[in-house]
């Protein structure tokens, strides 16, 4: 017998869900959702690096950078090098808020971290600021409900899902 395997990379998976699901959500929720903005990193004479946030999202007035994470996080709590993801996209991005966006099956919820700032000091380099002394240090965990007792959520019961973590990242 033959037997043919499907791979999927659950995490383009995600974050393409989460995406799709939030653009079409953009009046109703009254947001403007723009996925994977690229800005330059790190430059040399032969080569460019970018950061990439997955989503960012512009919520009455304000703005959070989202990375979805198609993982379990260890007692729910952010990999290190998740946490310093987030930071860069923060500081490049000039996000109001970052937030690690994890998938769920039995209710939707989420906390507030923040980076510690005694290290982001205001830097004047030849005549530029590099880092704001008054930086807002927030970054937050979400896990979005993706299923209740019947099955996957309507998309109004996704819809109240998602309105839930937009008031609890601001």
């Amino acid at each position: 017998t033959h037997i043919i395997a499907l791979m999927f990379d659950m995490n383009r998976l995600w974050e393409e869900f989460v995406y799709q699901r939030f653009k079409s959500m953009e009046s109703s929720l009254g947001i403007q959702v723009h996925k994977q903005n690229v800005v330059d990193f790190w430059s040399s004479e032969t080569e460019n690096k970018t950061v990439r946030p997955d989503l960012i999202i512009r919520y009455k007035g304000r703005s959070i950078v989202i990375d979805t994470k198609w993982k379990c996080p260890v007692d729910d709590s952010p990999a290190d090098d998740d946490l310093k993801q987030m930071l860069v996209y923060k500081l490049y991005f000039h996000a109001d808020h970052a937030c690690l966006l994890y998938p769920e099956i039995s209710r939707s919820y989420g906390w507030d971290g923040h980076f510690n700032n005694q290290v982001h000091h205001t830097v004047n380099l030849k005549g530029v600021n590099a880092l704001k002394a008054n930086l807002d240090t927030s970054c937050g965990m979400a896990f979005l409900n993706l299923a209740g007792p019947s099955g996957l959520l309507t998309e109004d019961e996704f819809r109240e899902e998602m309105l839930l973590l937009l008031k609890l990242l601001l």
